[in-house]
């Protein structure tokens, strides 16, 4: 039996042993039963934060500093929303027209910004002004989307031939180069035109919003690592009987795969049906292997998340959209 209040919580089976569970609970401490709590652990999320969106309801991405400060943008408004506890502003605005990627820089005291409308990398410091510190190269001819890891920027775009590739722009050396095409064809699953960008470390983390949702790891050079798909049980359970065939294939034609995020100990993704608030919450091990796949009944996202505070950011939309901050821990 749980203890039912405001507060939403969310309990993800690390090892395979407690299923999903989404419940509101008194206090932070989840109050559930289980048969066997000590044979895995289980991934809980708490929420810490509620931040309405302003300014529309769509989102195309956000991030969060260590000390709790949120930025969240979108391609069709000008700059971005900066979150500090209870105050909301939206700052660059007369700068950034169209932002694809932000990200905290220089131990969180700054924010760069990639703008596929002036074409370039914008800065900003407490009580300063935003300024533009890189322009993107002339080859680069549309900006998708673009993500920060630890030594740069990995920028989804699209050369001046219609090919879309990855490129990756190194802070230190102030260069910009082009690391992998990304085509969908060709033993390459991943389309920067058709899924997602984001990082981990100094890794680009590339997502495909289409069936078979596979994601992969990959370097600043182009080379790739790890990566994973959500395949074998979870396909068996949402379509009974089922296994990678073409069953499996027209029952997920119409659902949609979100971006792989990075975890302490390994890696989530959300399958969604958009038909419906059902949505696969699928955890992977380090190597890109499927450790567990669970259901819940709620229309939300995850946006980002970042491992060195253990906090998931994701958007829900119950009667408006809004932006929810949790909080994750690993418990037995």
């Amino acid at each position: 039996m749980l203890l039912m209040s405001q507060r939403q919580l969310f309990c993800i089976a690390k090892a395979g042993i407690i299923p999903l569970i989404l419940c509101t609970c008194s206090s932070q401490k989840l109050v559930a039963q289980s048969a066997a709590p000590s044979r895995g652990e289980t991934l809980q999320l708490v929420e810490e934060r509620v931040v309405p969106i302003i300014g529309g309801d769509q989102i195309d991405g956000a991030t969060i500093a260590v000390g709790g400060t949120l930025i969240y943008w979108s391609r069709s408004h000008p700059g971005l929303v900066i979150s500090r506890g209870t105050q909301t502003s939206r700052i660059c605005v007369d700068q950034v027209g169209e932002p694809v990627g932000a990200a905290f820089v220089r131990a969180d005291s700054a924010i760069e910004i990639v703008d596929a409308r002036s074409r370039a990398i914008w800065q900003i410091f407490p009580h300063s002004d935003c300024r533009k510190v890189y322009p993107i190269p002339a080859g680069v001819a549309e900006i998708l989307t673009a993500a920060r890891g630890d030594d740069g920027w990995f920028i989804g775009g699209v050369d001046t031939h219609g090919v879309s590739g990855l490129y990756y722009f190194d802070s230190l050396r102030r260069s910009t180069r082009r690391v992998l095409v990304s085509s969908g064809r060709n033993g390459d699953p991943v389309s920067l035109r058709r899924g997602y960008l984001r990082t981990v470390g100094s890794f680009a983390l590339l997502s495909s919003l289409q069936w078979p949702f596979e994601w992969e790891r990959v370097d600043a050079t182009g080379q790739r690592s790890v990566g994973g798909r959500p395949a074998g049980d979870w396909s068996q359970r949402v379509v009974p009987g089922g296994a990678i065939n073409q069953t499996v294939q027209d029952s997920m034609r119409y659902w949609v795969g979100l971006a792989a995020m990075p975890l302490d100990s390994g890696f989530v993704q959300t399958i969604a049906d958009p038909t419906s608030d059902h949505r696969e919450i699928i955890l992977y091990a380090k190597n890109g292997n499927v450790v567990r796949a669970s259901s819940v009944s709620v229309p939300l996202g995850i946006l980002a998340t970042n491992p060195k505070s253990l906090t998931l950011i994701a958007a829900r939309d119950v009667d408006k959209m809004e932006i929810v901050i949790y909080r994750w821990h690993w418990v037995r």
